[in-house]
């Protein structure tokens, strides 16, 4: 590769050669690349077809990126200039490319942060901007394996489309032989993202059930027979509106609506359930999980993982700087966040529920709810009290759970599941199906064990 010239001589080369940006890539992924590994297990290969189809069309398209920024001022900090290497854009489409450059690892990860600090200005001048409206261009050696990880986990869990190309000189000390090799993320690295990410284990459950005093909520048994689609369209309303939260909060997860046989009897019948990857608690398991294995113990997270409130494990031991003397750990915070993570969800159902029971013209909600405690997604899964029993109605999955799930019901229905006959979609269909979801989500956590 031979050693790189200064950072400023990389620059004006790029920028001479902005008419034809295209002339200085290689190994761009093309079309038919494939996107399936068989070698890794089945959540890391769903992760990494996620990933490279998610970036695919952007990435086939840089050769035709037009550079129209160089050195541009945004704004101030501390009374030093705040410049973007790179403004850029591709002909034809939407958007705005922010591209940044370091030739050393040692200043990649300043240039990640300030890549996406320089996005998110980019916002506060065309608002409102989607996701979909900036990509970002890091050009960089991509050695440092905090600056590889930090651009693999925005990309899946943030879907922010960062693309990386690696400087390198074809004559030693001759910039005119500069090339830019795209760079893909690693096959190991969506095993070790699958590992710690996702156990079943690390997952947060809350319920909420209620009853109202609309006949749609609580009807007898012969006016629910005769108005089920009422009450299915109903169901479904409230795990759309729920589903749009956990979007809106980039929350990872599932969520469902069930109710209990009116001969039960039961106080509240109707339950909204949501899941979701719970942060903190995935990295807990994890890292238990690490300990028993390095032991040569076979894991069981109900035996090896113990509660939150008692576990030992705190922030300093995921976040190495927290020394003694940069921290007082004795509140157990770790256990905090874990507990306020899952109530959020309680919350979030909570809001979904006061909608639904809403009368309209009125602002008061008609009936309470109530709680049921956290459990593990196995235990609801193998429950007839908590599944078994109930109607059930749409399910819904959000964030990259969503993603894995219609990219392996991609794989596994025709080879063009959306080209076929009218009313007939099984991938739409599938991904609202409560069994489909609950089979794929039992599916994922039982081939997650890396």
């Amino acid at each position: 590769m031979g050693v790189l010239p200064l950072e400023r001589a990389i620059q004006d080369e790029i920028w001479s050669r902005r008419d034809n940006f295209g002339d200085l890539l290689l190994d761009l992924p093309g079309e038919g690349d494939p996107h399936t590994n068989d070698e890794l297990p089945f959540v890391a290969d769903l992760l990494r077809s996620v990933q490279r189809r998610r970036g695919l069309h952007k990435a086939t398209s840089l050769c035709e990126l037009s550079l129209f920024g160089n050195e541009v001022p945004l704004g101030f900090t501390r009374r030093r200039p705040i410049r973007a290497d790179f403004l850029a854009h591709t002909p034809g489409e939407s958007g705005l490319t922010v591209v940044e450059l370091k030739r050393s690892d040692k200043t990649a990860r300043q240039a990640l942060t300030e890549m996406l600090a320089y996005g998110q200005w980019l916002t506060t001048r065309f608002p409102p901007m989607s996701t979909a409206d900036i990509d970002y261009l890091l050009i960089s050696p991509m050695n440092a394996s905090i600056v590889r990880e930090a651009v693999l986990h925005t990309s899946l869990f943030d879907r922010k489309t960062i693309h990386c190309l690696v400087p390198e000189l074809g004559t030693p000390g001759d910039i005119s032989t500069l090339k830019l090799r795209y760079w893909p993320p690693p096959d190991d690295a969506f095993g070790r993202i699958s590992a710690q990410a996702f156990d079943a284990a690390g997952i947060g459950i809350r319920q909420i059930a209620w009853r109202g005093a609309q006949r749609v909520w609580c009807g007898d048994e012969q006016w629910e027979r005769d108005n089920r689609p009422a009450v299915a369209r109903r169901m479904g309303q409230v795990v759309s509106l729920a589903a749009q939260l956990m979007e809106n909060a980039n929350i990872h997860g599932f969520c469902f609506a069930s109710r209990y046989p009116q001969e039960l009897n039961l106080m509240f019948p109707n339950v909204l359930t949501i899941g979701a990857i719970n942060p903190y608690r995935a990295a807990r398991a994890h890292a238990w999980k690490s300990i028993v294995q390095n032991h040569g113990d076979r894991f069981d997270p109900e035996e090896h993982v113990p509660d939150a409130a008692s576990d030992p494990l705190n922030f300093s031991n995921f976040i190495p700087g927290l020394k003694d003397d940069h921290a007082d750990l004795s509140g157990q915070p770790l256990h905090e966040a874990e507990t306020m993570w899952d109530m959020e969800l309680y919350r979030l159902g909570k809001r979904v529920v006061e909608a639904a029971l809403v009368t309209p013209g009125t602002t008061s909600v008609e009936e309470r709810w109530s709680e049921t405690s956290g459990m593990h997604l196995g235990a609801m899964l193998a429950s007839p009290l908590e599944y078994g029993l109930r109607e059930r109605f749409e399910a819904r999955t959000t964030g990259i759970v969503r993603d894995l799930m219609i990219e392996h019901l991609t794989r596994t229905s025709s080879d063009d599941p959306l080209a076929v006959a009218e009313f007939d979609a099984p991938v739409l269909d599938s991904v609202t199906s409560i069994e489909k979801v609950l089979r794929f989500l039992e599916e994922m956590y039982e081939t997650a064990d890396l």
